[in-house]
């Protein structure tokens, strides 16, 4: 039976095209989504103990240096843009020696009070820098380029860097980062404070990568679907040859043995070719990590030979799988059945089962997370797919006095198998389809929204020296593209306003104190947490007199706008007879939205991946229908029916245009359920 197996494969290739093909998707898929995966959260663990190397105890907000330990200060000055306009920078502390980690790109560590370096593309090597750090005016001259911290390097800032004694120095009230060579009783052990920081980082992530492995998944499984099909038709094919191998003397254990021998090559190949191809598309992925958004280095794009194992060994187990229902069933149809093509029992009824279970599973699980959600709707999915693969053929058995739509109807609901695999995959494909895009649309809204509410203060102008001078005030007004603008008083909760006051965004909340996420003012007052850049209180509960340090600016136009629409604004404040630094909202609302772009583009592309597998399946069940059916043609040229593929491709929309529609209505309920839950 094995030189039977080889036989049909070497002999008849063609047959087993869309089979392959599947496999070799899937295993590049999932190779190349798990290479980019890991990559990411190896480079982001990299970057992130990079400090830590030889050190074992971390002490966070440190104020004095320990025997065998460095103290890297960290202090915020003001750099000098243009005119009297500063932008906040953070000032790290560099010790040269053991400890010190970062590289140097260019130029040399700083070692004079007067000397710092950069983390970031500018200020250029060579140049002079004005700092405002408290009141104390500083001139540096920028010596050299290292490499950022994790922090700078994935939110995309730069910094400085300068001796922790010019830091002491300028700020003797600074802490810093303790981090020392030997174990200390206070503090953290290396290993912990390195699990604690990316844990944060992830945590905030999470349901992003969550989401775009429940997709990975969801193609799998349409691809795993098109193995299935493609198997259930191969095996329909040769129903006579069965007949006839048995007629010989052949076993029907032999007979699946053949079948098995058949998926488990076939399976191989397409793991052979899987494999190389997803590491070639996770390189060429991690060459485009930049448009996408990934600011971490992806230099080694690889996947454990573990893993790499155990996803050849599923596919295996998949492919072979897959043949062994179809195998089953063509061992045990009468030869009636096998000349009328007509299903028979097991398989209908194994589907109806497999239906019941995957809706009754998709009305039990709680839906209490991104992998659960999926799961639901990839459970509604399957059983609407199966329960569509039983009905439309029964809807078809209907008489037409019309011959071609006659006969498309007769090949439709007859040959059940080669049906349910087309409905199969056109169904859950466009479900897919329907998901991707209906829950893109709701993840967009949602985080144009979140995005909309970063700040409800657009701009803010914050003199340095003390009062804002009331000039600029009036000047900012004039800006063009200003709609509003306030001096509010400053008190010790935050700034004074009317809480429906013309220069916000959206009202705050009445008689409470609005305090940015992670501010550590304390207050007797009612506080809630806000996502914006400045605290805000409500006027009428406070009646201590305060400074009018700042003037707080809305823009006309929409909550995203380009950085450009700014440039006006940094003009009349660069104008300032006084110091003064520049606080906007703009840039974190653009990154949410970019973000979320970037997101939806991954996401497209393998609903893309999953309609390219799916149409192959498709192809091939046709393919494999026409060569079956060619003693069926030239009968029915003999009597004038001629159009053989008229009454293919009518057969073929009377299969596809249902499960269409039975996709796109699954779709596009999953898609914005599952958005609602990974973004509750």
């Amino acid at each position: 039976m094995i030189r039977l197996a080889l036989a049909q494969l070497w002999h008849r290739p063609l047959r087993y095209l869309a089979l392959l093909l599947a496999v070799v998707a899937a295993v590049a898929l999932t190779v190349a989504s798990a290479a980019i995966g890991l990559s990411i959260t190896d480079s982001v663990n990299r970057t992130f103990a990079a400090p830590y190397a030889g050190v074992a105890s971390v002490v966070e907000d440190a104020t004095e240096p320990a025997p065998g330990a460095v103290l890297d200060r960290v202090t915020t000055a003001h750099l000098l843009e243009e005119g009297n306009l500063y932008t906040t920078v953070t000032i790290t502390g560099i010790t040269d020696g053991p400890l010190q980690w970062r590289d140097v790109i260019g130029g040399r560590l700083p070692e004079a009070p007067n000397e710092v370096a950069t983390t970031g593309a500018t200020p250029p090597i060579g140049s002079e820098v004005t700092l405002l750090i408290g009141r104390e005016t500083v001139t540096a001259t920028v010596v050299g380029a290292v490499t950022p911290s994790a922090t700078e390097q994935l939110l995309g800032a730069g910094g400085l860097v300068a001796t922790n004694d010019a830091i002491a120095t300028w700020a003797p009230h600074s802490t810093g980062e303790l981090r020392s060579s030997v174990p200390l009783n206070e503090g953290v052990s290396a290993a912990e404070h390195i699990k604690k920081v990316t844990a944060e980082y992830f945590s905030s992530r999470n349901k992003y990568f969550l989401l775009l492995g429940a997709f990975s998944v969801v193609v799998a499984i349409v691809a795993a679907l098109t193995i299935y099909s493609a198997m259930s038709v191969i095996a329909g094919a040769r129903i006579r040859e069965s007949g006839l191998v048995r007629a010989i003397g052949a076993s029907s254990v032999g007979i699946v043995g053949s079948f098995t021998v058949e998926a488990l090559v076939l399976g191989i190949i397409g793991v052979a070719l899987g494999l190389p191809l997803g590491r070639v598309l996770a390189h060429y992925a991690a060459g485009l990590a930049a448009d996408l958004g990934i600011r971490v280095p992806l230099t080694d794009v690889s996947v454990p030979p573990a893993w790499l194992a155990a996803i050849g060994l599923a596919a295996v187990a998949v492919t072979v799988a897959s043949c062994l229902p179809a195998a089953l069933s063509a061992t045990r149809r009468s030869a009636l059945d096998s000349i009328s093509g007509a299903a028979g029992r097991t398989l209908p009824v194994l589907c109806a089962l497999v239906a019941i279970a995957c809706a009754a599973a998709a009305w039990f699980i709680q839906p209490t997370g991104v992998i659960r959600a999926v799961a639901v709707g990839g459970f509604a999915t399957l059983a609407a797919a199966g329960a569509a693969a039983l009905v439309i053929p029964l809807i078809l058995r209907i008489r037409v006095p019309l011959p071609r739509l006659g006969l498309a109807l007769g090949y439709a609901s007859r040959q059940w198998t080669r049906s349910a695999a087309v409905i199969g995959i056109v169904t859950v494909a466009v479900a897919l389809v329907g998901a991707v895009t209906t829950g893109s649309a709701a993840l967009r809204s949602h985080f144009t929204d979140v995005a909309s509410s970063q700040g409800t203060i657009d701009v803010g102008i914050t003199s340095l020296t003390g009062d804002i001078d009331p000039q600029l005030v009036e000047d900012l007004r004039a800006a063009p593209g200003v709609a509003a603008v306030d001096a509010p008083p400053k008190v010790a909760e935050g700034f004074a306003v009317d809480p429906h006051s013309p220069v916000l965004r959206t009202p705050i909340a009445p008689g409470h104190v609005s305090l940015p996420r992670g501010a550590k003012t304390t207050t007797d007052l009612p506080v809630v947490r806000t996502n914006n850049i400045f605290p805000l209180v409500d006027a009428s509960i406070v009646d201590k007199p305060g400074r009018t340090t700042t003037a707080l600016i809305r823009l006309e136009g929409g909550p995203i706008q380009p950085e450009t629409a700014l440039d006006p604004v940094r003009a009349v404040a660069a104008t300032s007879p006084t110091p003064v630094t520049m606080a906007e909202s703009f840039n974190r609302r653009s990154d949410i939205v970019r973000m979320v772009e970037r997101l939806l583009s991954i996401t497209r592309l393998m609903s893309l991946v999953a309609l390219a597998i799916a149409a192959v399946g498709i192809a091939g069940t046709v393919l494999l229908s026409w060569r079956e059916r060619a003693a069926d043609r030239r009968l029915l040229t003999t009597l004038g029916l001629t159009s053989s593929l008229s009454t293919t491709a009518l057969e073929l929309v009377l299969l596809v245009a249902p499960a269409t529609a039975i996709g796109w209505l699954v779709g596009t309920w999953a898609g914005p359920f599952i958005a609602a839950v990974a973004t509750t």
